[in-house]
């Protein structure tokens, strides 16, 4: 029971997480929803080569990660993204505003990041079972 909702609840906050992720300009197009790793134990480390515009790859990655996870009270579960610009659309820091980004710097298609508030969201969903 323990088990099926701990995978239940990877699948819902990971995969909204890589669902939240924007898609930028045509050059990287994809690349940073594709960037997304999913490991246990450690979080990944690099990036890959893999541009999945519409998440599709990345979400079926997650789902068989899921399926194939020996959960354990010992091991975290990781969600990485190492890509460069991660983290400005994540906590902005871009220069704006321009058709992309906000007066306030941040991803017009994430201005409220992708991890932070699909966590806040996750946490309110637990709380309220």
């Amino acid at each position: 029971m323990l088990e099926m909702s701990l995978r239940r609840i990877i699948l819902r906050l990971f995969g909204a997480i890589i669902d939240d992720t924007p898609i930028s300009d045509r050059k990287h197009s994809g690349r940073l929803k594709g960037n997304w790793q999913i490991t246990s134990g450690h979080p990944a480390s690099g990036t890959i080569d893999v541009t999945d515009p519409s998440g599709a790859k990345t979400q079926a990655k997650l789902s068989t990660f899921v399926k194939f996870l020996k959960i354990s009270h010992t091991d975290a579960v990781f969600l990485t993204n190492n890509q460069p610009y991660s983290v400005k659309i994540e906590y902005g820091g871009y220069k704006g505003p321009t058709a992309r980004v906000t007066s306030a710097g941040f991803s017009r298609q994430a201005p409220a990041g992708m991890l932070r508030k699909n966590f806040i969201l996750e946490t309110s969903k637990l709380k309220a079972q």
